[in-house]
């Protein structure tokens, strides 16, 4: 009898917190209204290969020390998105447009 393989899908190595899908949503909602489906298509693209690129080099992200210590920053189009580095992946707290106060918001 042949062995059965599986294969499981390759993890993000990010997670998006509660208030970072808020935001998620809430930036798609904004882009889909004034600039349309393709442009909603092309920036949540956009920042889902952030989020990619920050799992797989979380070095790309600047201290956010700042602001709140243990946090990085990564500038994606208009937003910046805060994140903490975890011990098998980046976990993305806020997703920002860049004229919000992060002392504020995070």
């Amino acid at each position: 009898m042949p062995r059965k393989t599986s294969i499981a899908a390759p993890k993000p190595g990010f997670i998006l917190r509660r208030r970072a899908e808020a935001d998620l949503e809430g930036i798609g909602a904004y882009t889909l209204k004034h600039w349309g489906d393709t442009k909603l298509v092309e920036y949540m693209t956009m920042l889902n290969d952030a989020f990619r690129a920050l799992a797989a080099d979380p070095k790309l992200g600047r201290s956010a020390d700042d602001v709140r210590k243990g946090y990085f920053r990564h500038h994606v189009g208009s937003h910046m998105v805060y994140f903490r580095r975890k011990k098998a992946r980046v976990e993305i707290v806020r997703i920002l447009h860049e004229k919000m106060s992060p002392a504020r918001h995070l």
